[in-house]
């Protein structure tokens, strides 16, 4: 743990072990340095875990990325590449770990492929959370802070026994804040944070040989989705959306040409060829350019931003977990563990996604429901005697996640008031279901006091069926006189389409299964159905996915111990992560093809050692992963509307590293730690379509390839360093003083893939590097009072964690300003 020296216990192995003795890369926070770091999510662990990174999504799930490895999908049934449990029950996806982090023992972080060990299989790493536990004794405490933006924050726990055998322990955590977020266009605020969890662990010891664990928690979210901040200011314009000869592009669908004089469309005519000025009440329209080509880029500043007054973001997000744990001695020397989990979420959020008081893209109301069911049984030995140590078991995991996203646009350059394309809304439903099966086993082999070998092995049968769609959007009614509605338009776009040389165009699949012009008829779907075009049918349908893959995954290893408190380790370990469909808004059926599996082989080699006369530990490894089918969210280009976005797979890529971490306390009281982590990231080998241009002309657009060899990974950082120190000095006979700090930097990364001479895309995706110093500083008594008072990014740094391209839009996601307060805590 960095900043702490001494004997840590994990169970990264899935029995507990000294750290230092684990021939693996693990970082571990224990429950000091969580709270003096005030670390209350993964976003904030990611500070604190060079290798680890964080990035907010549009949809406002996490995305968590390890060491390069990570996978940019927003949807709230994408699985990660970086698995988080708490108590070794999975936390399958992303949304579900918001409110995980309170009343913890500690955090443990594994770095690399996992799966021969930990429930689900994971190509990035894996975080555990371990819950503070029941107790034998009675025991409570409370906490009260407050801080900037009238944040109020309460956290307790009451433990202690209900019977001889029957422990247990109550913990809930409630924050309560002030919006923090500013508009820089009107006086509006937005940011407010009401959240609440809570925690029951019961713990009862029914026998010498059986114990029961059952964790009950859950958590409720009604905090304001961050808002994004525009940057439309690329090379000295409004907006990079611009031709050579400076005139305004607009940033989706017919790119129909603007005069530059007036501000006004030529040429426009809707898909029949009519002219789209009209009369409405009786006055002539006037199509006008975007408003965002003169739309101020936010400042330097994290609290600006800006949303739409009228479609404020907002969240109601609900979360509930019962978990069951049964261990069961079967004799001496064999251990039988049965861990039972389930899971069901509730997802309500309206995000801003274009960071402009317009309506250019706002996702309005992102409805979701997942429901998960896992079952895990293992046999293990325990004998810590014995130079042989094995686990073997199975694992069965079920999960359903239903995601409905309405999405509305009335301002985009597509629309214009509601007077270009005929329709400003759609939603966009995707139901799916994943089920996982698998078996593993690990063994461990004391050869010596020099020599400990291991070995794992897991096989999985991973299903995902998917049924997806695009619609109009329930009760939303068009504004505007001329706009007659998405599924309309739709309707009438294939049946214009199929006249001429359209179907061999919009249908090669059909095509080539022998439909002809002459025998083609368009069946016109209603509202509700969906209206993306299967190229194989040629015909509007909702589109059905299954997706059946099987892996096997390993991981092989030895350790050397050539003195005490010295290790050597050398691993080679294989990893897979399932693939994923999509949940976009779609023309056609194509983008909603799936990515499959990807696959991280990693080898590393490291060393762990203790310094007994220092007082001091020092870690360091090395390591190189071969990187396959990464999956990517990307932008493919339609044969009528041009760039849209699907998921696919980069076929190599490479992560070279190396990573250090020391600990210590030199004297009494005093902690210090640094950790690093260097990062090397290439794409080997990725032909993709070129982000910024396409060619062909409507009906024919097509994509212009391009090669993103040499190309870093999105969200590694090449250097991420962490410091910290705290110390604590008696000032009497019952008080103590404590000072601390922490020191996070990382240098500049990128979000989105790009090619080397793709300068617009180097200037949209680009992430800054950023230096935070977080203070901290306390009197702690005997007694068990602590009164704290603390800073996070003192230095108020304006730096972001996100840059996304916004169909009109380029827009960043800003880390939090200076925040401090106090903090007056007792426990007993």
């Amino acid at each position: 743990m960095a900043g702490s020296y001494g004997e840590i216990v994990v169970t990264a192995t899935k029995r507990e072990q000294k750290l230092q003795d684990v021939g693996l890369t693990v970082s571990a926070l224990g429950s000091a340095a969580l709270e003096n770091r005030r670390i209350e999510n993964v976003e904030d662990l990611a500070k604190a875990v060079p290798g680890l990174a964080f990035a907010p999504s549009p949809n406002a799930t996490p995305v968590y990325t390890m060491r390069g490895v990570g996978f940019f999908e927003s949807s709230i049934g994408a699985y990660p590449n970086v698995a988080t449990y708490i108590d070794q029950a999975p936390l399958p996806l992303p949304v579900m770990t918001t409110l995980t982090a309170f009343d913890l023992e500690r955090v443990e972080v594994l770095k690399g492929p996992q799966g021969t060990l930990f429930g689900n299989n994971a190509t990035g790493g894996a975080i555990n959370f371990i819950a503070a536990k029941p107790t034998d004794d009675f025991h409570a405490g409370i906490k009260v802070g407050y801080a900037r933006f009238n944040t109020v924050d309460i956290d307790g726990f009451v433990s202690g026994p209900l019977g001889e055998t029957l422990n247990a322990r109550v913990a809930v955590k409630a924050t309560r804040g002030d919006d923090w977020q500013k508009s820089y266009t009107r006086d509006d605020t937005l940011g407010a944070v009401d959240r609440t969890a809570a925690r029951l662990l019961l713990e009862w010891q029914a026998t010498e040989r059986l114990t029961f664990n059952l964790n009950v928690n859950g958590w409720r979210d009604k905090s304001d989705t961050q808002a994004p901040a525009l940057y439309n200011d690329f090379a000295g314009t409004a907006t990079y959306k611009r031709d050579a000869a400076g005139n305004f592009i607009p940033g989706g669908s017919i790119q129909n040409p603007f005069n530059a004089a007036i501000g006004v469309l030529t040429n426009d005519v809707d898909l029949f060829g009519t002219p789209r000025a009209a009369l409405v009440n009786g006055v002539p329209t006037v199509i006008v350019g975007s408003p965002f080509t003169t739309y101020p880029t936010a400042p330097k500043n994290p609290r600006a931003a800006d949303w739409t007054p009228d479609k404020r973001p907002y969240s109601n997000n609900r979360f509930f977990q019962a978990t069951l744990r049964t261990d069961f001695d079967i004799t001496d020397t064999i251990q039988m563990t049965s861990i039972t989990d389930y899971i069901h979420y509730n997802h309500l959020n309206g995000t801003e996604a274009d960071g402009t008081s317009f309506n250019a893209i706002d996702l309005v109301r992102d409805w979701g429901k997942i429901k998960t069911f896992a079952e895990e049984v293992r046999f293990s030995s325990t004998d810590n005697t014995s130079a042989l140590r094995w686990v073997v078991g199975g694992n069965y995991e079920r999960t359903s996640a239903d995601e409905i996203i309405d999405n509305t646009y009335y301002d985009a350059s597509t629309s214009h008031g509601g007077q270009y394309q005929g329709f400003t809304a759609n939603s966009y439903p995707s139901f799916q279901d994943m089920t996982n099966l698998a078996v593993f086993g690990n063994l461990e082999f004391r050869v010596n006091d020099l020599i400990n070998l291991r070995g794992g092995i897991r096989y999985t049968e991973a299903k995902r069926t998917a049924e997806i769609g695009n619609e109009s959007t329930p009760g939303y009614v068009e504004t505007s006189p001329v706009d007659f509605g998405i599924t309309n338009f739709f309707n009438a776009t294939w049946q214009a389409l199929g006249t001429g040389i359209g179907v061999a165009n919009l249908c090669p699949g059909a095509v080539a299964n022998g439909l002809t012009q002459e025998e083609w008829v368009y069946h016109p779907v209603a509202d509700g159905d969906s209206f993306t075009l299967n190229p194989d049918t040629c015909q509007a349908e909702t589109f059905h996915g299954k997706l059946k893959e099987h892996n096997t995954s390993w991981s092989l290893g030895i350790d050397l111990k050539p003195m005490d408190h010295l290790l050597f380790y050398a691993n080679v370990a294989r990893g897979f992560k399932a693939g994923s469909y999509p949940s976009v808004s779609a023309a056609t059926t194509n983008q909603f093809q799936p990515v499959v599996q990807e696959k991280v082989t990693n080898y590393e080699i490291g060393f762990k050692s203790t310094i007994p006369d220092l007082r001091m530990t020092l870690n360091g490894a090395l390591f190189y992963n071969d990187y396959r089918n990464k999956q990517v969210r990307a932008k493919i280009v339609d044969r009528i509307f041009g760039f849209l976005d699907a998921l696919q797979n980069v076929p190599k890529s490479e992560i070279k590293g190396a990573e250090i971490e020391m600990a210590s306390s030199p004297v009494d009281g005093l902690n210090l730690g640094v950790s690093a982590t260097y990062l090397d990231t290439k794409v080997k080998n990725y032909i993709g379509a070129n982000p910024n241009e396409f060619s062909g002309s409507f009906l024919s657009y097509a994509a212009i390839p391009l090669d993103y060899k040499g190309a870093k990974l999105p969200f590694a950082p090449k250097w991420q360093v962490s410091a910290s120190f705290d110390y604590t000095v008696p000032v009497s006979d019952k008080w103590s003083a404590m000072v601390g700090a922490v020191l996070s930097a990382q240098t500049k990364t990128i979000a989105g893939l790009y090619g080397a001479n793709d300068k617009v895309s180097q200037y949209v995706y680009r992430i800054n590097g950023r230096t935070l110093l977080d203070l901290t500083a306390a009197m702690i008594s005997k007694d068990g009072w602590k009164i704290s008072v603390w800073g996070k990014n003192v230095t108020n740094k304006y730096y972001w964690t996100n840059a996304i391209l916004s169909f009109d839009t380029n827009v960043r996601y800003t880390g939090r300003p200076a925040e401090y307060g106090m903090t007056v805590g007792y426990q007993f």
